[in-house]
């Protein structure tokens, strides 16, 4: 979830962290990871979806923001 503390480049920083550690455990093919943002904290909410969302390896991971607007 997005915070006043927890902006664009921490929440980023946090996905690729889990991206990580998915991309070792031998039966995870593809990732889907949900990012909430109620208060809009993050100002290129698309930017992170598409960077981030590819193949690691042989596991596929989307982003998907959800905020309010």
């Amino acid at each position: 979830m997005a915070t006043p503390s927890l902006k664009d480049k921490h929440v980023g920083e946090q996905l690729l962290i889990d991206i990580g550690r998915y991309k070792a455990h031998p039966d995870c093919k593809y990732l889907v990871c949900f990012v909430y943002d109620p208060l809009n904290n993050l100002k290129n909410p698309h930017g992170l979806e598409n960077d981030l969302s590819k193949k690691y390896d042989d596991m596929d991971v989307k982003v998907i923001v959800v905020s309010p607007s």
